[in-house]
């Protein structure tokens, strides 16, 4: 019988593509001063410069990133969980289940 490998856990996204670091950070900043209260879970994937949330929340962050004057079309893409880009509250950086932390923009990637 042949050996198994653990299924990696997937996710579907919407993913904003952006053509630098500063782009897709303004836009990452645009998002999450549109919504203060932190309800859509939004990440930053640093080294390609792309935004990506759920899919469910894709059409209201589109919307606030027009908005905000940042004219982009979101693809829909699955992804391992585990290589998304998240930023949450800086308390969760401190469990030591990152592989990345970046304390200062509380941005983090759970390791693998």
């Amino acid at each position: 019988m042949a050996a198994a490998t653990p299924a990696i856990e997937m996710g579907m996204f919407r993913q904003f593509s952006f053509l630098s670091f500063h782009t897709a950070l303004d836009a990452f900043t645009a998002v999450t001063k549109a919504d203060p209260t932190g309800i859509i879970p939004i990440s930053h994937d640093v080294t390609n410069n792309l935004v990506q949330v759920s899919e469910v929340d894709g059409n209201t962050v589109q919307e606030m990133l027009r908005a905000a004057g940042v004219n982009v079309e979101g693809e829909t893409v699955t992804l391992p969980l585990q290589e998304v880009w998240a930023a949450d509250s800086c308390e969760a950086l401190v469990d030591g289940s990152e592989d990345y932390a970046d304390e200062d923009r509380c941005l983090f990637r759970l390791a693998a």
